[in-house]
């Protein structure tokens, strides 16, 4: 699970908590920065997963791992 801030991802708002499944590909961008696109399930406030399959472009360096027992 990776914890994402707004302003890091596309697309979306606010803070992004997302169960990863599949990295897509990731690139390099004229900025420098590595964006990733991946896709999984966004984690409720209430622990559990939305059914439905959320796809993202995150930049991999403000992404932050978060242990399972942290959520």
């Amino acid at each position: 699970m990776i914890r994402v801030p707004e302003g890091a991802y596309l697309p979306g708002a606010g803070e992004l908590l997302l169960y990863v499944a599949e990295v897509i590909g990731r690139a390099q961008q004229a900025d420098g920065h590595v964006w990733a696109e991946v896709s999984g399930h966004a984690v409720q406030k209430d622990g559990s997963l939305q059914v439905r399959r959320r796809y993202a472009r995150v930049r991999v360096d403000q992404a932050v791992v978060v242990p399972r027992r942290a959520w």
